[in-house]
């Protein structure tokens, strides 16, 4: 039987998961006297495993307009949702501006296969560098009678386009 292979959101989504959390190595935000680390996830639905703060990744859309006329190539971006979820406001500021600097400069996008012998690490082949424009970046001010998950949110759209070596 043939394993269909991880699509490209997939890819863009772990991609951008990976590179998060290589930076997120080794850092921590400060809340009540402590230092918490930072949870970097994909999905857009908190687990109850995930941890605070928490970042969370995932692909909402894609558009594909011909990139010339009389040309059947495509000019194809994604639209990438990434939430911060925080303890408190000043937390949610901190990781907003933390998070925009950090992928201001894009990231390195991977094509990933799945195996056998180690499914929660799947294979990785670079695939192209990603190139951001923010779309929006907007506080989710929902803080009347909300669970802490949905307390303190910060929610960043971005468009991606990935530039493939030659």
């Amino acid at each position: 039987m043939t394993q269909i292979p991880w699509g490209i959101e997939r890819n863009i989504e772990n991609s951008l998961a990976y590179f998060l959390e290589t930076q997120a190595n080794g850092k921590t935000v400060f809340y009540k006297g402590t230092q918490t680390p930072i949870d970097i996830r994909v999905g857009n639905t908190p687990q109850q495993n995930w941890g605070m703060p928490s970042i969370s990744v995932y692909a909402d859309s894609e558009t594909a307009p011909r990139a010339f006329i009389g040309n059947n190539k495509r000019f194809t971006t994604n639209l990438i949702i990434i939430e911060i979820r925080a303890l408190d406001g000043g937390m949610r500021s901190d990781l907003k501006d933390w998070l925009v600097s950090t992928i201001n400069d894009g990231f390195a996008v991977y094509t990933y296969t799945a195996s056998s012998s180690t499914p929660d690490s799947p294979d990785k082949v670079l695939y192209g560098q990603a190139s951001i424009d923010f779309v929006t970046n907007t506080s989710l001010r929902n803080t009347k009678d909300s669970n802490i998950t949905e307390k303190f949110r910060q929610n960043i759209s971005i468009n991606i386009t990935i530039a493939i070596p030659a």
